[in-house]
């Protein structure tokens, strides 16, 4: 009966047709491929090859046009077993998921059946949006829609919305466009949240959380928990977190119109691996900020700009003006040092950079250690160039051991720089 209801269902959810095929490259050819893979499991019980053949077709044009990845490593968990057949080369194929609701969803976000809420948490960086769409009620009222890309949408709507198994695809995106489904709001308050465990479960409760917020800054938190723990138990911690911590910066990008398209769920993870590496610190008395920061000072100045973002995932109060702010001070520190070296700038432009470190001070007070060590640093600075860098009188010759002096200093900046400045 199970299976007849899912031919059924297939039936009336992928009627397209040889004439109604969409344009190529187009959103509706991406629905339009699932559609196809979906009837030849539901309908025509393939082989592992053929589905491993079609899957391979959808797996492509979703890259392609949405970038979203059907196929995942096979250590990831649960989410994929091996193919039956022996003589099968090393393929993964997916088990589909039950006749009900999600069924869309389950299709290309690769949900299997009979997964415990705990479950579908671990087993994939995505696992939030498989839950947004499965458990009803974890979309607030507040969530704010325009974040969902369309296929999304049109996902929830095949899935949940009777009417919508009446139609193809395509017109269910063409319906959703102008305006003509209900709101999803209505559809997606039917269920009750499951019972979860532990941890698990009150991270799915903070994700919700950030949903009705409206933000997504949680990394300063997640961060927080990380160098709490001693510095031996800490790449444990991050291998055993990674598809959290990978799921909030994708979450904290979006959040910032930093779209990821191009990049699959395994390569989004790939990359929050290799900054987690560089953040765990070597010297378990750093502050949280000063490992963070460092790793920034370390990097392209272009990659440090970019990551300004990891900033306020560290700290929770940072605003807009505040990342400007800091993104300044990391282009501004060493080239003024520099210019107070070589006696074109006088000790005095140092108080304009005091005035800025009394602003992050009060805005940051946990870098208050850093921004002390900061303003030590300038006294030195002056102090030095009061004693030793008295300019010659005009027309006389170069003094060897001013000369040393001003290069001592400029190595000396440029350490605190290359080492420090990144704890702005």
């Amino acid at each position: 009966m199970k299976r007849l209801a899912m031919t059924v269902a297939v039936l009336l959810l992928g009627s397209f047709s040889a004439a109604a095929q969409p344009e190529p490259g187009s959103e509706a050819t991406v629905l339009y491929s699932a559609s196809r893979m979906v009837r030849l499991v539901g309908f025509y019980k393939p082989d592992a090859m053929m589905l491993g053949q079609f899957a391979d077709e959808v797996q492509e044009r979703l890259t392609r046009t949405v970038g979203i990845a059907l196929t995942v490593p096979a250590t990831t968990p649960i989410t994929w077993r091996a193919a039956a057949e022996p003589d099968t080369p090393a393929r993964l194929v997916p088990r589909m998921g039950r006749d009900d609701v999600g069924w869309f969803l389950r299709l290309v976000l690769v949900n299997p059946d009979g997964l415990s809420l705990d479950e579908v948490l671990t087993c994939h960086t995505r696992s939030l949006l498989l839950l947004m769409g499965d458990q009803q009620q974890w979309l607030p009222d507040s969530v704010r829609w325009d974040r969902l890309p369309e296929w999304f949408v049109v996902g929830i709507y095949a899935g949940l919305f009777p009417e919508s198994k009446r139609k193809n695809l395509a017109m269910v995106l063409e319906d959703w466009r102008q305006g003509l489904l209900p709101p999803l709001e209505t559809l997606l308050s039917l269920r009750e949240i499951p019972d979860g465990a532990g941890s698990q479960r009150a991270w799915a409760c903070a994700v919700v959380e950030w949903l009705r917020s409206g933000t997504s800054n949680r990394l300063p938190l997640v961060l927080e928990e990380l160098f709490r723990l001693p510095l031996e138990e800490q790449t444990l911690w991050i291998q055993a977190r990674r598809e959290q911590v990978a799921f909030e910066v994708w979450l904290a990008r979006q959040d910032q119109g930093v779209l990821l398209r191009g990049l699959s769920p395994v390569q989004v993870l790939e990359q929050v691996e290799a900054i987690l590496s560089s953040l765990t610190p070597s010297d378990p008395t750093l502050h949280p900020g000063q490992t963070i920061l460092h790793w920034l000072a370390s990097a392209d100045p272009t990659l440090v700009r970019e990551q300004a973002l990891s900033i306020s995932m560290q700290l929770r109060e940072v605003s807009v003006a505040a990342e400007d702010e800091l993104a300044a001070i990391l282009d501004g520190y060493s080239s003024l040092l520099k210019e107070i070296a070589a006696d074109e700038r006088p000790p005095s432009s140092t108080r304009s950079l005091r005035k800025r470190l009394t602003g992050i001070d009060r805005k940051f007070a946990a870098w208050k250690e850093v921004v002390l060590a900061r303003h030590t640093f300038l006294d030195r600075v002056e102090a030095d160039w009061e004693m030793e860098f008295t300019p010659p009188a005009p027309g006389a010759p170069e003094d060897p051991a001013r000369a040393a002096a001003l290069r001592r200093l400029l190595d000396d900046a440029e350490r605190q720089v290359g080492g420090a400045a990144g704890d702005f």
